[in-house]
């Protein structure tokens, strides 16, 4: 198994931080973004960094907020100084918001279209280049079940945005595919240990909430926090999401599905995420085949 050099987002706690880990226990190189690692973060960054000691991998972590472009760049440049290439860029950094979808602000609907889809933009023009230029590498967008259906847990900016990157890794792996470049998704279920459930901002605009059925409001909150409390008291399934990471790296180029579920059927939604994912596919490469003959009026045939 050749050893990877592979750059994560979000690290400081889930997914992010327990795929950096799997890919350094596998010995790979891990350049793990963070945000804040001398502020708030600075335990969980050292703690990171100390985990690596007794793995046979390496854990770099760089100072990483992905709605900077600055901070991207630098974290990239940095990356490419200590190992000279990056094989692997893994889109993990994101939070989640709660309430009914008129709710939100424009400016809330900023911030997670800033982490979760204009970040990986960022991601991706800063690492594109080099990986093209060896005509090789890899691009994992951590997106989730809710990016295929529209899941009754009224995240609205949160489901909105990882939509926006399911589309946005669609286009790449079309793009890329001559560079022998892969864009792909993971799709988790509902994991407890990814901070996503502990962590959620609540919408609070009371003119807007009072519009709307007061026992559909109490009784959503209700299911909401029972399911929430359920979900931390459950093992941390998120090592199931690192692992499926781990193989999707160690697999060959051209042969890793672009669309990739994680979850037992007993999830709620996982079952519909992959017939959904197998009717998309179905229909996107009966579109790319007639495009690919020439033959583009056919799509508007009756």
């Amino acid at each position: 198994m050749e050893k990877q050099n592979v750059l994560i987002t979000g690290t400081s706690s889930g997914i992010g931080r327990l795929t950096a880990q799997a890919l350094a226990t596998r010995g790979h190189t891990v350049f793990a973004g963070m945000r804040n690692i001398d502020g708030k973060n600075k335990e969980a960054a050292d703690s990171l960094a100390g985990f690596a000691k007794d793995t046979p991998g390496q854990i770099h972590v760089l100072p990483m907020d992905v709605t900077s472009d600055e901070q991207v760049n630098a974290a990239v440049a940095a990356a490419l100084k200590l190992a000279g290439r990056i094989d692997v860029a893994i889109n993990s950094a994101g939070f989640g918001g709660i309430g009914w979808q008129e709710e939100f602000t424009i400016e809330e609907f900023h911030r997670v279209m800033d982490v979760f889809l204009y970040g990986a933009q960022r991601v991706y023009k800063a690492v594109l280049p080099q990986m093209r230029a060896r005509r090789a590498g890899l691009v994992i967008n951590i997106t989730t079940i809710g990016a295929r259906l529209a899941m009754p847990l009224r995240q609205g900016p949160y489901t909105c945005a990882k939509w926006a990157l399911e589309a946005l890794s669609e286009r790449y792996a079309q793009e890329l595919e001559p560079f022998n470049i892969d864009s792909v998704t993971v799709q988790p279920g509902l994991f407890p240990g990814t901070k996503l459930l502990a962590n959620v901002f609540y919408a609070n605009n009371p003119e807007v909430s009072s519009g709307y059925p007061a026992y559909e409001t109490d009784q959503y909150y209700q299911v909401w926090n029972k399911f929430r409390d359920g979900m931390l008291k459950r093992s941390d399934q998120g090592q199931t999401v690192a692992h499926l990471i781990s193989s999707l790296i160690e697999r060959p180029a051209g042969t890793r599905p672009r669309r990739n579920v994680v979850g037992s059927n007993n999830i709620i939604g996982c079952a519909e995420a992959e017939r959904m994912n197998s009717l998309f596919g179905e229909v996107q490469e009966h579109l790319l085949r007639v495009w690919r003959q020439g033959r583009p009026g056919d799509f508007w045939k009756d």
